[in-house]
Formats: C-alpha cells, sequence, structure tokens
C-alpha cells in the first residue's frame, strides 16, 4: 500500500477510528497490528523484518 493510493485515506481513517475506541493497551496492538498489515501490503518481504526487530526491541 502506498501513501498515494486510495486506500490509504481509508486504511488510515479505520485505524484512528479503532484506535480512539481502544484502551491504552488495546491501542499498542492496534498500532502493531496495523504496521504489519501496512508494510505487508507494500511487500510481504519486509514482514520478516518486522517481525525479527519487533522481537528483538520488545
Amino acid at each position: 500500500m502506498s501513501f498515494i493510493s486510495w486506500q490509504y485515506p481509508l486504511f488510515l481513517a479505520a485505524v484512528v477510528a479503532l484506535y480512539w475506541q481502544l484502551p491504552a493497551r488495546g491501542k499498542v496492538w492496534l498500532i502493531l497490528g496495523a504496521s504489519y498489515l501496512f508494510y505487508g501490503v507494500w511487500d510481504a518481504r519486509f514482514l520478516a523484518l518486522l517481525l525479527t526487530s519487533t522481537a528483538i526491541d520488545f
């Protein structure tokens, strides 16, 4: 998914709407999941890098 695609504003609106409805702990998981989805749609090869970085940093 690209920042200039027509899907991005819909994705962003859905994430923001869900973000404000969730408690603090849920917000963290939403952002993490949205990041995985965003990068995975763009290029699935980046998911391995993102998962590795998450595991090391967490």
